[in-house]
């Protein structure tokens, strides 16, 4: 297969990994689809759009040019639940609305898959760990973001609304995993991401001189962010020392 990734090398470190923006099929998941899987609609929709500053910033990117209907990128290739309770796995079998994503009898072949496992999975994550090892050995540090969205409203997988916005945390463990507080992910996500993108001099905390953008939230503890940031909480925004109104939000 040709054309199963796009790649950008960057000259900051970070690494911007879009595994879900794919819409290319091959022919056998093309003609075994069911009518409702046909425009894609569990498509991480528009994320190279919301990234579009990333060029700019000197971000490294890789993108999917096939759709995880083929296979998805964001499972590991022993085909591992990556959590508990309703999921899609790496060669998914269902839509987010539990529906089956193909006819009785038309999915691809074991074989078939075989060969997406070898010729789009394998070059996504080699592309990857090369552009890491890359970056690590020029910085001596690198970040790798994972890129996604999701419709707001996926009642066979999550309950209720999910956030606007979400930093992703396995259920509050993965701080705990990598042996990080709360403070810690937290400064990784302003503090030291400033500074991976060249800007610590102008952003990423507040101090005198730098660029007074922030967020406050009415919350106890940073913790909290994990399960509220985009849900509703109480906040006030800040730009350029201005506070703004939801209506300024709104038209950017």
């Amino acid at each position: 297969m040709d054309n199963v990734l796009t790649f950008k090398r960057g000259r900051v470190p970070l690494l911007i990994s879009m595994p879900h923006a794919g819409l290319r099929l091959t022919p056998a998941v093309e003609n075994g689809l069911i009518d409702e899987a046909r425009s894609l609609p569990d498509t991480d929709w528009h994320i190279p759009r919301l990234y579009d500053f990333a060029d700019e910033l000197g971000a490294s990117i890789v993108a999917a040019e096939y759709s995880r209907f083929v296979i998805d990128l964001n499972r590991p290739s022993d085909n591992k639940p990556l959590y508990a309770g309703a999921t899609t796995g790496l060669y998914p079998e269902t839509l987010f609305d539990g529906v089956p994503l193909f006819r009785e009898g038309q999915e691809p072949s074991a074989a078939e898959r075989d060969r997406y496992l070898a010729e789009i999975w394998g070059p996504y994550h080699r592309t990857i760990e090369q552009e890491l090892a890359r970056l690590r050995d020029e910085f001596g540090y690198v970040l790798l973001w994972d890129a996604h969205s999701i419709r707001s409203h996926v009642p066979h997988l999550f309950d209720g609304r999910l956030p606007d916005f979400n930093l992703g945390t396995f259920n509050g463990a993965s701080c705990t995993l990598f042996r990080m507080t709360p403070e810690e992910a937290l400064a990784g996500a302003t503090v030291h991401a400033a500074k991976a993108l060249g800007l610590g001099h102008s952003h990423g905390s507040l101090e005198v001189g730098k660029v007074a953008d922030f967020v406050a939230w009415d919350i106890e503890r940073p913790a909290d962010l994990a399960y509220w940031l985009g849900g509703g909480l109480n906040k006030r925004v800040v730009r350029h020392g201005v506070e703004v109104t939801a209506g300024e939000l709104t038209r950017g």
